[in-house]
C-alpha cells in the first residue's frame, strides 16, 4: 500500500511558540489546505494513507521523540536475532521498569545505562515494539488497550554490535 511520509521544518516558526503536528490523512488533504497547515506551525508530518494510524504507536514514538530528522528505526527483532553472531540471556529487575499510565497511552521505561543500538519490547506471541531512548534508558508509548493486553507478557531485547541480548523481566 502507497504511503507517503512528509516532513515539514519551518525554521522561522520557533519551536516553543508554534506547534508540532502530525497528521494521518488521506488524498484530499495533499492540496492546498495541507500547504496551510503546514505553512503555519513549527514542524508538520503528514501521513498520507490514513491507515497508517493503525499502527498509532510507531509513529508517536517517532513524534515524540524529538530525533525525527536523525531517525534510525530499528530492524525487526526477527532480523536481529538471525543476524546475530552472539545471543545472551539476562534478567532485569522489575524495580528498573515503570509503567505510567495517562487516559489513552501508557508509557514503559525500562532504566538501563548500557548504551545499546536497538532495543524492543516483546511480547510472548512475537508482537514486538521498538523503544527509544529517554532520560535514564529505554521507553515506548503504547495504547492502553495493547498495554492490557501484554501485561506481564512482555520482556525486553537490545542490540549492540554482533551481540543481541534478551532481558527477562524478575521481581
Amino acid at each position: 500500500m502507497l504511503s507517503i511520509l512528509t516532513d515539514v521544518l519551518n525554521l522561522d516558526k520557533p519551536a516553543g511558540e508554534f506547534l508540532r503536528v502530525m497528521m494521518f490523512h488521506g488524498s484530499h488533504y495533499m492540496g492546498a489546505i495541507y500547504s496551510y497547515i503546514a505553512e503555519t506551525c513549527h514542524e508538520f508530518i503528514g501521513i498520507h494513507n490514513y491507515e497508517n494510524a493503525a499502527d498509532f504507536p510507531y509513529y508517536y514514538n517517532i513524534f515524540n521523540d524529538e530525533k525525527m530528522l536523525s531517525l534510525d528505526p530499528n530492524p525487526t527483532l526477527e532480523s536481529a536475532m538471525q543476524a546475530a553472531q552472539k545471543q545472551v540471556s539476562n534478567a532485569v529487575s522489575s524495580a528498573d521498569v515503570t509503567v505510567e499510565q495517562g487516559e489513552a497511552l501508557t508509557k514503559i521505561k525500562w532504566k538501563c545505562q548500557m548504551p545499546y543500538t536497538y532495543t524492543w519490547l516483546s511480547c510472548t506471541d512475537g508482537t514486538e515494539f521498538d523503544m527509544y531512548d529517554g532520560a535514564e534508558g529505554y521507553e515506548v508509548t503504547l495504547l492502553n488497550e495493547v498495554y492490557e493486553k501484554y501485561t506481564g507478557q512482555f520482556s525486553f531485547a537490545a542490540q549492540e554490535g554482533d551481540t543481541l541480548t534478551t532481558f527477562q523481566i524478575t521481581d
